[in-house]
């Protein structure tokens, strides 16, 4: 019965540490999967609000600002510039598939009022309340730049969106309007519903791996350690007869070794004890049957205490070697017991090393965040600079009209001053050549203005592409965070193995305690039974014992012989 507690009690241990490794794992996990699910909603919202803001400037591009101002005044809807533009937003809306594509102006103060919807859904001259839009509407109006926005609800609706807002400049660079492009909140939670599928059934996936890879770990750590228990409990019941053999690790078998040593030396020692008590017995009984005459008696008592006291002598000295070879199997346990505090001890170590490693990349993760912003800004900046060139070569345009106005006056009034014959042609070959110079000049100025052009087309692409890859170092970043996180979570699994094997040495300690306390009660019994050998010899040599005191001495023999065969007799050899 004691037994089976035992091995209840040890198997119940068992099941509490796999139960506590494998919640820690599955923790581990779904914390980890929540995050991920965290910076996948962020991505995906950044990256609507890029997309937004692109297409809402895409679109600019294809509306005239004079004419869109010229529309936004009369708001007829048969205007052919109106049909036209409506036309181009309808196309390209419907060629992206995902969002609402609009202009809007600022005429009232409480409405923003539509004049070319893409989307198809509302006329032009609709009004609509200021509050529906989110702030950065306010802003593109009133600072003429392009913003997007948080995704923000609009109770007349009863949805939430993800907007941008680009100005439309006129001729006079006047912001006349703005472009607006929208996602509903639909989209998003379909994008981030698909994410969320795929993140549970990956985190199923590695739940069940890390399951069955900590069960098979649990249980090729403890097989070798769970047969040594089991071992040392039928030695500690009295089977010596076991044989100790395993293909367990270096440390266990080092025990292994030094238990079979033990009982094989136990079992000498028992040997020796029972011929010891079969001869006590024999003398006793010799004492009984002979008393009558007292020197048979004398000489055959003498001769057996003689060989009773060698024999004794003999089972001290070997029950000393016993304890020492116990006191050896010890030392091996504390060094056994030592490599596995020192192993526990560099996993705490990888586990700080690993942690060090998460921060750094967590700082890393920082400023590439950082490099994205500045890159955003840069784009930016470049799509500024690209509007107000287009404002500059509307400038040179109206020069060029200018100087063909003045070339055909002075062709005019060249041909006046032939036919009249006029004198004053000085002024004619002046303003002939200030044309020819505004000619010079305005070529030169749209060259200059190209290669501008052509420089903030490259700075674009490389801003873009400088984008892509501060996109990709991120990820980097983030999969040797998972892969940091993971080695993390194993050191912490194994330095609760160490633990374990740190228990289960105890207990080995214990058990190989337990025996070394049997071996000392053999001990003191053999010291006992010398001792009254001893007495016994020195009276028989003094030959003052009656026949009453040989009998109460075989007696106290046979006594003797019996609780020494019953101290042994749970010993099977």
């Amino acid at each position: 019965m004691e037994l089976n507690n035992k091995e209840g009690n040890r198997f119940s241990l068992k099941a509490k540490l796999s139960l506590m490794t494998s919640l820690i794992m599955i923790v581990s996990i779904v914390v980890v999967s929540a995050i991920c699910y965290g910076d996948l909603y962020k991505h995906t919202t950044n990256l609507l609000q890029q997309q937004a803001l692109s297409v809402a400037k895409s679109a600019v591009r294809l509306i005239d600002g004079d004419e869109f101002e010229r529309i936004s005044l009369s708001l007829d809807s048969n205007d052919t510039y109106y049909e036209e533009s409506l036309g181009i937003l309808k196309d390209l809306n419907k060629d992206i598939g995902q969002g609402m594509l609009y202009t809007i102006v600022n005429q009232d103060q409480d409405y923003y009022t539509y004049v070319i919807d893409g989307s198809g859904t509302v006329e032009i001259g609709h009004k609509q309340v200021k509050s529906d839009f989110s702030k950065e509407a306010a802003l593109a109006f009133k600072e003429g730049k392009s913003y997007f926005c948080e995704p923000y609800s609009v109770e007349t609706f009863n949805k939430y969106y993800i907007s941008a807002f680009v100005p439309i400049f006129n001729s006079q660079n006047q912001v006349v309007g703005v472009m607006e492009y929208d996602y509903e909140g639909a989209e998003i939670a379909a994008i981030t519903k698909e994410m969320l599928g795929h993140i549970i059934k990956a985190t199923v996936v590695l739940i069940s791996c890390s399951l069955i890879i900590n069960y098979l770990v649990l249980k090729r750590l403890f097989k070798p350690i769970e047969k040594l228990i089991e071992t040392i409990e039928v030695i500690a019941k009295g089977d010596l007869t076991i044989e100790l053999t395993s293909q367990a690790p270096e440390e266990i078998k080092q025990i292994h070794n030094a238990l079979n040593k033990t009982v094989y030396n136990i079992r000498g020692i028992l040997e020796k004890i029972k011929e010891a008590s079969k001869k006590v017995t024999v003398a006793s009984k010799s004492i009984l049957v002979t008393s009558k005459d007292a020197s048979e008696v004398y000489e055959e008592l003498a001769v057996s205490t003689m060989k009773i006291v060698d024999t004794t002598q003999k089972q001290i000295d070997v029950s000393k070697k016993v304890e020492c070879t116990l006191e050896e199997l010890q030392q091996d346990i504390q060094s056994v017991y030592e490599k596995v505090d020192k192993k526990k001890k560099e996993y705490a170590r990888m586990d700080e090393i690993a942690s060090q490693s998460i921060k750094g990349i967590e700082e890393v993760e920082k400023q590439i965040s950082h490099i994205e912003s500045r890159l955003a800004l840069a784009s930016q900046v470049s799509s500024q600079i690209s509007n107000h060139i287009n404002g500059i070569q509307d400038m040179i345009m109206t020069i060029l009209r200018i100087s063909e106005q003045t070339t055909l006056l002075a062709l005019t009034v060249r041909e006046q001053r032939e036919k009249k014959q006029d004198t004053s042609h000085l002024g004619v070959e002046n303003v002939e050549a200030l044309i020819k110079q505004s000619h010079l000049a305005t070529k030169e100025i749209k060259g200059i203005i190209g290669f501008i052009d052509e420089q903030l087309g490259a700075i674009s692409c490389e801003i873009k592409e400088s984008t892509k890859q501060v996109e990709l170092g991120l990820k980097a970043t983030v999969k040797s965070k998972d892969a940091l996180i993971t080695i993390c979570d194993n050191s912490k699994v194994m330095g609760e193995r160490a633990n374990q094997a740190y228990i289960t040495i105890n207990e080995i300690l214990d058990k190989s305690s337990s025996i070394s306390e049997s071996v000392r009660n053999i001990g003191e019994v053999s010291t006992y039974i010398d001792s009254s050998t001893m007495n016994l010899l020195a009276i028989t040599e003094e030959q003052v014992a009656t026949s009453d005191e040989f009998k109460t001495m075989a007696k106290l023999l046979r006594e003797q012989a019996k609780l020494l065969d019953d101290s042994i007799s749970r010993f099977k050899v």
